[in-house]
């Protein structure tokens, strides 16, 4: 049976100095996987994402990491940073130092970095776009035809660590301790033990029914997608000339020229990560679901 760390009594003495303390559990999983886990954790339909590195074809990195749940989620959009906690709206400022106002919420965070935890625990997970640089630098922009938040950010408490050397997972819960007081130390405790239990419940009896090891999907298919790009071939090739030029002249070092392509409908995302992770593997592979929208990746860079 396995055992939740710490006890009571030490998480406790802990809280003396911090107000967010990692509480775990491991497991033996030899017969699962990340994708598994993340698929029986209710990835397709919930918050969450998958986090995982690869190097070469064959060489995983030892931890993958699946975030279940979150507390808060941090949004700047259109000048304004907001913060919502459990779905309420808790912070909202209009602002032109976005990351000022991020630098506030992690500063009120006081974390124990257990020893047994020599990796990934929690926290801020997501993106902080490119057109920030306008917030720091005089740049022209292309015009944003996404519409998408130019910083989305969960920060996470409650996370699934595979470790793959090992065979081995770790559910952690890291509920923030919002006064120091007794009462407000034990319900966090209470807290990050209740999450853990409801995921571990989630990943178990959907293993023991048989459920979430089906999603599978043709390697075969032959649909045909009407993809569209930004980027004629012709204006493409006028641009590398331009490129070239600028270089040449001394006015940049590095240009990367790239292409968006677009279809108006697609398959379930996940499959999209898994066809992406299988064909290009890489140090910095993600899929994080923000709900209306999902992000995915496989990059040699962070």
């Amino acid at each position: 049976m396995s055992i939740m760390h710490p006890s009571k009594e030490e998480y406790l003495a802990k809280a003396k100095k911090y107000n967010l303390i990692p509480v775990y559990k491991e497991y033996m999983v030899d017969t699962e996987t990340p994708a598994s886990i993340f698929l029986k954790a209710g990835g397709l339909e919930k918050e969450m994402f998958l986090l995982e590195s690869m190097e070469g074809l064959k060489k995983l990195s030892r931890y993958s990491f699946i975030g279940a749940g979150n507390s808060s989620l941090i949004k700047f959009e259109d000048g304004v940073f907001t913060m919502k906690t459990s779905g309420k709206e808790v912070v909202k400022v209009k602002t032109r130092s976005p990351l000022d106002e991020l630098e506030k919420v992690i500063s009120e965070y006081r974390l124990y970095k257990n020893p047994e935890l020599n990796h990934f625990v929690g926290g801020a997970v997501g993106y902080l776009s490119y057109d920030l640089v306008k917030y720091f630098e005089n740049i022209k922009l292309a015009k944003d035809k996404l519409s998408l938040p130019e910083i989305m950010l969960y920060l996470t408490d409650l996370v699934i660590v595979f470790d793959h050397f090992l065979n081995r997972m770790k559910i952690i819960s890291t509920v923030k301790i919002e006064k120091d007081t007794e009462k407000d130390t034990d319900k966090a405790y209470f807290q990050s033990i209740q999450k853990i239990e409801e995921i571990e419940s989630k990943i178990f009896l959907s293993s023991k029914n048989g459920n979430g090891n089906n999603f599978s999907y043709s390697m075969d298919d032959t649909k045909k997608f009407d993809i569209k790009s930004n980027f004629s071939k012709q204006k493409f090739l006028e641009a590398v000339g331009k490129a070239k030029k600028y270089i040449i002249d001394g006015e940049a070092f590095q240009i990367v020229l790239s292409q968006r392509f677009s279809i108006d409908s697609l398959s379930n995302p996940f499959n999209i990560y898994r066809a992406l992770r299988t064909t290009n593997p890489s140090p910095y592979m993600y899929y994080i679901n923000f709900g209306k929208f999902k992000i995915i990746g496989s990059s040699p860079e962070p």
